[in-house]
């Protein structure tokens, strides 16, 4: 058995942390398209392999879809997809007005979550460079999962998560990845938290998510969304993770990345790693690459082999920078966790931080009944129809006609505000905005149009019962 790729304390910190392995989900009985990785080339594509909700435009080339997931993580769900010309994988490669715009959206997301008491949990996975073996990002267009967990479900976390360290070495990596357990540990010694605006950092290692992840607390909750801070800090610890990677990688590896090409490793070069780490950090970062064994990744012929999935994905690195971002609350705060990835196949929805617990999601368990399916278009309806109603409404559909939005000043209420018909079509005429939400409906749900069912607003109905990975994102 090979040797603990971190020192005996930081191993033992992983070993603790509580794992639910797996949460199950439903999935259609016949989806709307096959699975495929990096089908969504053009908005085209996305129109055609998704459940289309709402489209609505940033900029010029820039805009997110609001979809139907083809292959659910949760029964309650809604997908927002950059939808620009080109693919932009991370949220900095977005603009201010695309960041406040789904950061509006998701803030109503969590409000209407806690209308059908359900817990919101928000997520997506930054992975652009993987395209040879099993990437965190399949497809590479950034797209953020707004998913809302029943009690059913956070009972279930509680009454089933047991210890990581009790899992299997494959699946220990998988799930709670030693490469993020470091990154909470290098991060702490290279980000300044005065430089953050609305998020705070929680010490490495002081909980169990935040040993799993790099862990912040919201400081305005739910409302932290609203805030261009928000975006803002996201995008200084991406740097700051950017940083890192490139300093360790130019210390530390020779070579090129490449389809099934990564560069060669020196653990000596430790010390010579550019960054203001603590020696107790260096330390753990040199016994972490010292406990790498390059030698098995010289066949490539058998770690290209599909068959050998679970082979290659614990021992064949992603090519680069690769993480994941899951907004989740636990004991009363909203927290913000990044999960850094090096060899996991695990993005954000596949693995995300449920009542402070890492969860791994199984699709596909079982198969929606009609009523279920009737139940989660009656939620997303419902979540589109509270936006266009909503305080933050204008925000998410009209960005570039608003002004800058302070969620100090204008919180979330207990419901959507209404408005008079002016109010509400005050920004229509902006270019690029078009909005679909209650007027299209998948052709799939159409008898349950007709149906007693899907009429009114049923209150959730009891959890879905049963792995699937990271796979595409349809």
């Amino acid at each position: 058995m090979a040797d603990p790729l971190l020192p005996p304390a930081l191993e033992s910190a992983r070993a603790a942390v509580p794992i639910l392995d797996s949460l199950p989900a439903p999935g259609y009985a016949t989806p709307r398209a096959p699975q495929r990785v990096r089908a969504m080339r053009s908005v085209e594509n996305i129109y055609n392999l998704s459940g289309v909700l709402g489209h609505v435009g940033t900029g010029p080339a820039e805009a997110w879809i609001a979809t139907d997931k083809t292959f659910p993580h949760a029964l309650y769900e809604v997908m927002v997809m950059s939808a620009g010309t080109g693919v932009r994988p991370g949220l900095h490669d977005h603009s201010e007005a695309y960041a406040a715009s789904v950061g509006a959206m998701g803030a109503v997301f969590a409000e209407h979550c806690a209308n059908w008491e359900l817990s919101p949990v928000i997520s997506w996975s930054y992975d652009p460079a993987t395209v040879d073996r099993e990437s965190i990002q399949g497809e590479k267009r950034l797209h953020t999962h707004f998913i809302g967990r029943t009690a059913e479900e956070v009972d279930m976390v509680r009454a089933r998560s047991t210890p990581v360290g009790q899992s299997a070495p494959g699946r220990q990596r998988r799930i709670v990845e030693e490469a993020s357990v470091l990154a909470g540990v290098l991060v702490a010694d290279c980000l300044d938290p005065s430089t953050l605006k609305a998020l705070e950092p929680v010490a490495p290692l002081s909980s169990a998510a935040s040993t799993a992840t790099i862990q912040l607390r919201m400081r305005d909750g739910w409302d932290s969304l609203a805030d261009p801070g928000l975006a803002e800090d996201l995008t200084r610890i991406h740097a700051v993770l950017r940083t890192i990677y490139d300093r360790i990688g130019a210390a530390c590896l020779t070579g090129e990345t490449g389809p099934w090409r990564r560069p060669a490793l020196d653990p000596v070069g430790v010390e010579r790693v550019d960054l203001p780490l603590s020696d107790r950090s260096r330390e753990a970062l040199g016994h972490y690459l010292g406990g790498m064994r390059p030698q098995l990744l010289t066949d490539v012929e058998a770690l290209r082999n599909p068959s050998n999935r679970d082979r290659t994905t614990h021992i064949y690195p992603l090519a680069d920078l690769a993480y994941s971002v899951c907004l989740s609350a636990h004991q009363g705060q909203v927290y913000t966790h990044v999960r850094v990835n090096v060899f996991s196949d695990l993005g954000g929805a596949g693995m995300s931080v449920l009542d402070g617990t890492v969860v791994k999601t199984r699709k596909g368990e079982r198969t929606m009944t009609p009523e279920d399916e009737a139940h989660r278009l009656d939620f997303q309806r419902g979540y589109l129809d509270r936006v266009r109603h909503h305080a933050y409404g204008g925000h998410a559909l009209f960005p570039l006609a608003q002004p800058s939005l302070d969620p100090r000043t204008a919180r979330i209420g207990p419901g959507p505000t209404t408005r008079s018909p002016g109010e509400q079509v005050q920004a229509e005429g902006q270019a690029g905005t078009r909005l679909l939400a209650m007027t299209r409906r998948p052709a799939r749900v159409a008898r349950e149009e007709r149906s007693p069912q899907a009429s009114g607003s049923p209150s959730p109905p009891p959890s879905p019962s049963a792995d699937t990975s990271s796979g595409p994102e349809l």
